[in-house]
């Protein structure tokens, strides 16, 4: 342990800090594991990010590196050895965590508020915005049920689905809320402001309120999404990130049919990612590579 101090005392590094705890922890040693050990290492991780173990593996070679070449020990730099084939070995396919359109439409039936539907369906769909406030800001006015449209904060009108509109015009109309803490119903601190995210009745904020902290909307929504994640059998399907990922497979398999009709046998997932990257891009306000992203869910698409 005195060595990974030192060593962090020259080449400071959060994440490598963390591993060197980690692997005390686990009674092993940078410097001595062989090629299956750190193998066997890196799979415990339950990464799903290449980068990540990648990244990893680049700081221990490091670390070695400067033991040779600094303390001048007789061993061997394993991490050298660790090819990109390796590592793609070693990380998680994120199957359990993906759900699909027609699933997650049957199961948040058993969402007690309609907001709470709304929101799983809206990250599905891409409906989020910097911190939440795309769909924290979202009123009744704002929905356009005959061209199933809704206009966010920003003025973009995006074109959604008709459940979405249903649960959005629903929760907009609400005047109460069923509270999962204490199973029972509660009136809404300003029931006719026309919102979908009304503030609780002990909230802080008013309905609408401008100028929120980011942190004080992050707060909202993680608790909402915690909230959730507690009723819900397949949990990790409901965190924010894997709905956003599921709404993105969901978008990508469409988008590939449509390529299949037009290009016929020489149109790939790859090549549907990489021609319609700005389209995902603008719905879900991010893209992976197609290469990390096929690799990620390598299982989901069938060509």
């Amino acid at each position: 342990m005195e060595r990974y101090k030192e060593y962090l005392e020259t080449k400071y590094s959060p994440l490598l800090e963390k591993r060197f705890k980690d692997l005390k922890k686990r009674k092993l040693s940078a410097s001595k594991m062989n090629k299956r050990e750190v193998k066997s290492y890196y799979k415990e991780m339950n990464s799903p990010s290449l980068d990540f173990l990648r990244s990893t593996n680049n700081q221990l070679r490091l670390y070695v590196d400067w033991l040779i070449n600094e303390k001048n020990d007789k061993i061997r730099n394993v991490y050298k050895t660790i090819t990109f084939e390796d590592l793609k070995q070693c990380i998680i396919h994120l199957d359990t965590r993906i759900i699909s359109r027609k699933d997650l439409l049957i199961q948040i039936q058993s969402l007690p508020n309609a907001s709470d539907k709304f929101f799983c369906l809206a990250l599905f769909e891409g409906i989020r915005g910097n911190h939440y406030r795309d769909m924290h800001y979202i009123k009744r006015e704002d929905i356009n049920e005959k061209d199933c449209t809704i206009t966010l904060q920003s003025g973009e009108v995006r074109k959604v689905s008709k459940e979405l509109i249903e649960y959005g015009i629903e929760s907009c109309e609400a005047t109460q809320y069923y509270s999962f803490t204490d199973a029972r119903d509660y009136q809404y601190k300003n029931p006719t402001s026309g919102y979908i995210f009304k503030a609780q009745y002990n909230s802080k904020i008013s309905d609408g309120e401008l100028n929120l902290p980011d942190t004080t909307l992050l707060s909202k929504y993680k608790y909402i999404s915690m909230r959730i994640r507690s009723t819900m059998n397949q949990s990790e399907a409901y965190m924010p990130k894997a709905l956003r990922d599921s709404g993105m497979i969901d978008m990508i398999k469409r988008l590939y049919k449509q390529d299949k009709k037009k290009y016929k046998d020489t149109a790939t997932i790859k090549n549907t990612i990489l021609t319609h990257k700005k389209e995902i891009e603008d719905i879900y306000g991010i893209m992976y590579s197609a290469e990390k992203f096929i690799l990620r869910y390598e299982n989901q698409f069938d060509e």
